[in-house]
């Protein structure tokens, strides 16, 4: 690698037509490069080559320092050897352009992809159990012939059982009619109790099998609905506390979607106090649709409706009739979430101080937290990947702008456990206690008759300190090779398919690097070095947080 330029100096300056000496590299009147820029392509293209190879001999000599010597470059840098390294704010940007645009690739290789990385990164992301990739359906479709074997033995059991007691019944009849043949009163009264007493055990058994049966049914017909009904009646916009919530959870859930399909066909019915629901989730209007036959199916969707605000509408479950009352409005089903989403600002202030019983403070931040939270809640029903895609974009976007927040209090930190000054403030009562012992060991050992020098005063501030910038150089440094460090480590671990892994690793070596890094530009012992590394790693995490909450909620409310 080339480490001086090659220039192609001229005897004139192109420029202010000064005269130039021979060892000239600039112009002494106008200070432009003496170098000639008229050149063929091939020498343009030579040219930009060595340009290159010099830049990154700056790169060559930080990225040796960085991965061979912990610390070094930010102790050179302080010590005034800086023209071999990158400067600490470029190199920052450089890596932080890098791990941020390498980052966004990832998320995009995270949702794009169907490998078993990408899945684990949006399942682990979303809790999301409705985009399961085809190994998940393999696994739901083997639950579900498991649970349909379970339920297939159940019944052959039961089933075994009804056909011993049919045999004891059989039995039986054959000895009443010899009792009642031989007259014996008394056996053929216990015979009759046994064999009364057997169909009862073979009704239940029926009962049973019936049960059974029907659980296999709703095993086979409703396994995939992943929608609760206590959240179809949510969006039905049934009051909280209403009977019919109660009615329906008391049903078996075989019952429950016919009961609610039944009641969904006569809102449908009632143009009065019903309405259709706009753009139905997807969940919601599969768990509404027939299907009826293995293989060919016969599918209808109903018109879903929701009651109106504060309304009451009579409905037949199963032949009795049952009054069914609707919230208020504040029910926060999608409905709701969509109403709110379209209010002015106005109103939706008005909204918080009513829930909030009183006048809101920052009013415009929980406006925008209220509007962009209910968004993404629509968001993950209707586009789960896409949603997770947005959330992981906004969090890159904020940790980005939180690092220059970040980066100068880790300084201040540094500045608080290195300085000896605030050190020597904190101990400044202590050492009037020991300047007290001496000071009596002075009087009571005669030290003014011995001519001994008085002990002196401890000073509020003793000792030298560091500037604040040196702590800052430290700190951008230590962020850069932070990030340099997960990139080469999950990178390593994506190709391999254990990046969780990878993570932990990185950050172990990490925690290693930050304290050998601390050693060698602070010079304190190992002891002092391992346990500030420590406490300056507790310290980061609860500002990394505090710092990322108050951040990522102000920059949340107001995109």
């Amino acid at each position: 690698m080339s480490i001086h330029k090659n220039r192609r100096k001229v005897e004139v300056c192109h420029n202010c037509h000064h005269i130039l000496k021979p060892e000239d590299n600039f112009c002494a009147n106008c200070g432009q490069e003496n170098h000639d820029l008229k050149v063929g392509v091939g020498q343009l293209l030579y040219d930009v080559f060595e340009g290159i190879t010099n830049f990154d001999t700056k790169f060559y000599n930080t990225a040796k320092s960085i991965f061979s010597q912990p610390g070094k470059i930010t102790k050179d840098f302080l010590e005034g050897r800086r023209a071999r390294y990158v400067p600490p704010i470029r190199l920052y940007f450089i890596v932080s352009f890098v791990f941020f645009i390498a980052f966004d690739e990832l998320v995009e290789m995270g949702l794009n992809s169907t490998n078993d990385f990408a899945r684990g990164v949006i399942d682990s992301l979303s809790g999301d159990s409705k985009r399961a990739d085809k190994n998940e359906d393999d696994e739901e479709e083997s639950n579900k012939k498991e649970d349909n074997s379970i339920q297939n033995q159940a019944i052959k059991a039961i089933a075994e059982k009804r056909e011993e007691k049919n045999k004891e019944i059989t039995s039986l009849n054959i000895e009443l009619d010899s009792a009642i043949a031989n007259q014996d009163t008394s056996l053929q009264y216990t015979l009759e109790k046994k064999i009364e007493r057997n169909e009862k055990q073979i009704k239940t058994f029926n009962k049973q099998i019936k049960l059974a049966s029907q659980a296999k049914g709703f095993i086979d017909y409703v396994t995939n609905f992943d929608i609760a009904a206590y959240e179809i009646l949510d969006e039905m916009n049934v009051d909280r506390d209403d009977t019919l919530r109660v009615i329906i959870d008391s049903l078996p859930e075989y019952k429950q979607r016919p009961v609610l399909i039944e009641i969904q066909k006569q809102l449908a019915l009632d143009s009065v106090h019903t309405e259709a629901i706009k753009e139905p989730a997807e969940d919601l209007k599969a768990y509404f649709t027939e299907r009826m036959g293995k293989k060919g199916k016969i599918e209808y969707t109903l018109i879903l409706h929701s009651l109106k605000n504060n309304v009451k509408v009579p409905l037949w479950i199963e032949g009795v009739k049952v009054i069914a009352k609707s919230s208020d409005g504040s029910l926060q089903n999608r409905t709701y979430k969509k109403r709110l989403l379209e209010m002015s600002n106005d109103e939706l202030d008005s909204l918080i101080v009513k829930e909030e019983k009183g006048k809101s403070t920052l009013a415009f931040l929980k406006r925008g937290l209220r509007r962009n939270v209910t968004y993404y809640e629509l968001a993950f029903d209707e586009d789960a990947e896409k949603a997770i895609g947005e959330m992981v974009h906004f969090g890159v976007n904020v940790i980005s702008f939180m690092m220059f927040i970040l980066m100068p209090l880790v300084a201040l930190m540094l500045k608080i456990s290195y300085s000896k000054r605030i050190h020597s403030a904190i101990w400044y009562p202590f050492k009037w206690v020991k300047y007290l012992f001496r000071l009596l060991k002075y009087a009571l050992t005669g030290g003014f008759m011995r001519q001994k020098p008085f002990p002196e005063m401890p000073k509020l501030f003793e000792g030298q300190t560091r500037f604040y910038y040196e702590h800052l150089i430290f700190s951008i440094h230590i962020h850069s090779i932070f990030m340099l460090m997960l990139m080469i480590f999950i990178g390593i671990g994506i190709i391999v398919g254990h990046w969780n892994i990878a993570l932990s690793i990185a950050l172990i070596v990490f925690m290693i690097y930050f304290a050998m890094s601390l050693k060698v530009v602070y010079r304190q012992s190992w002891l002092k070095t391992i346990w500030k590394s420590m406490v300056l790693f507790c310290m980061y995490c609860f500002t990394f947080t505090m710092v990322l909450g108050i951040t990522g909620a102000i920059k949340f409310a107001l995109q």
